[in-house]
């Protein structure tokens, strides 16, 4: 790993959580258990897995594609609270409180996904110690990254914000083997995940472009150079010139 991965994997990992939910990390009779237990479904995208105040009705594996968590407050507001990716789970946290969805989920692209009735889950709960034990450290992961995005998010400048989401979306959007990577996402998420208006976003983001930090076509974002996003995370709130930085 170069020191430039090196530097983004120590900024991002505090708010990243990776499940990896594959059935090859059970035990032979828990995976048997689990492939019974799992109906394959699929998202469109835009389209909604589960509201904010309904009741769960089961657990989430997301096998292909994103999907993006959020809170919707008085008055109309989102927050953007997580984006999932391949290998994610989702939905399990009321299922431990027989309990009602925090958070809506909305497919960012076209998913693929594994649903398990809570019926099943927790037959397999109680079946299989590993995935107990693996359930457990799922939702102390999650609740640790969750803390730690409102605690860095809630006590910055926007500039620093918007920098540390591009980073974490730049990891989310990356595919093994690549240095670079597209992030497709609207300005108007993109304000939702900062915790920003729109007309700042679009101003700060005007900023970062003709620094040379990032290229914008329509909604897909490319970090121009990392080391100044990186910089810029890290730093003062102030937009670090690439030329300077070269």
């Amino acid at each position: 790993m170069s020191c430039q991965m090196q530097a983004i994997e120590k900024i991002v990992s505090p708010f990243q959580f990776r499940h990896l939910a594959t059935v090859d990390q059970l035990p032979p009779g828990a995976a048997e258990h689990f492939r019974r237990g799992v109906v394959p479904t699929t998202l469109k995208k835009g389209a909604l897995l589960f509201r904010q105040g309904h009741p769960a009705r089961g657990i989430y594996f997301l096998v292909q594609g994103k999907v993006k968590s959020y809170q919707e407050k008085k008055g109309g507001q989102r927050r953007i609270a997580h984006v999932y990716s391949e290998g994610d789970m989702l939905g399990y946290c009321p299922l431990f409180t027989n309990g009602m969805h925090t958070y809506t989920v909305e497919a960012l692209e076209n998913c693929t996904l594994h649903f398990m009735p809570s019926d099943a889950f927790n037959n397999l709960i109680g079946e299989s110690p590993f995935f107990a034990q693996f359930m457990l450290r799922a939702v102390s992961q999650e609740f640790v990254a969750w803390t730690n995005f409102q605690a860095a998010f809630d006590a910055t400048p926007v500039r620093m914000r918007l920098a540390l989401a591009l980073l974490i979306l730049h990891e989310k959007y990356r595919l093994p083997g690549n240095a670079t990577a597209v992030i497709q996402f609207t300005r108007t998420d993109l304000a939702d995940y900062v915790g920003a208006s729109l007309e700042t976003i679009v101003r700060t983001m005007r900023e970062f472009r003709e620094n040379g930090v990032v290229h914008v076509r329509g909604r897909r974002i490319m970090v121009s150079d990392l080391e100044a996003l990186i910089a810029l995370a890290m730093a003062t709130g102030q937009v670090p010139s690439a030329r300077a930085l070269a």
